[in-house]
């Protein structure tokens, strides 16, 4: 669910490029059990993958946005794994029409109201980047928390 960085969720069998701004150089990265940190060599940290516990770094989890995005959301369910490509081809056109969707499964219509019957996982499939006001010189992933090292500080996310 977006641990790839590449902007897909479904698997890829292929290496595919993560999309990080142009010149970015890559000073390591770090992988805990359902997301990735992404250190560069100027002290810029990307993540991307689960946020279910804070280990994003974003400052929410998928429970209070979900809340707030979703509201009166149509919603496109999918029956199985086989037609998960399908079901997100159909929401990236609908959100390209300026609707508000979101992916849910085991049902067969569609409907339009709060939405609370998907797997319950805020998730960034591409690189979102953190805000620091000092450069991050060592991060580490375990788990699902996260820490981030500069000269000065440390500081942590995630499941406590």
């Amino acid at each position: 669910m977006g641990q790839l960085g590449c902007g897909s969720t479904v698997e890829q069998y292929i290496p595919q490029t993560v999309p990080l701004p142009e010149g970015t150089v890559v000073k390591s990265l770090e992988g805990g059990e359902i997301h990735v940190i992404c250190l560069t060599t100027e002290g810029e940290v990307f993540c991307w993958g689960i946020n279910d516990e804070g280990q994003l770094g974003l400052g929410n989890t998928w429970e209070e946005k979900r809340r707030a995005m979703m509201e009166d959301a149509e919603v496109l369910y999918y029956e199985n794994m086989a037609e998960e490509k399908e079901q997100e081809e159909e929401k990236q056109k609908a959100e390209a029409e300026g609707r508000k969707v979101k992916r849910g499964r085991k049902k067969t219509t569609k409907k339009k109201g709060p939405v609370y019957n998907n797997d319950g996982f805020q998730f960034f499939s591409l690189p979102q980047k953190l805000a620091f006001d000092e450069k991050i010189v060592g991060v580490s992933a375990r788990g699902t928390h996260s820490h981030f090292i500069s000269e000065t500080s440390q500081y942590s996310c995630g499941m406590g």
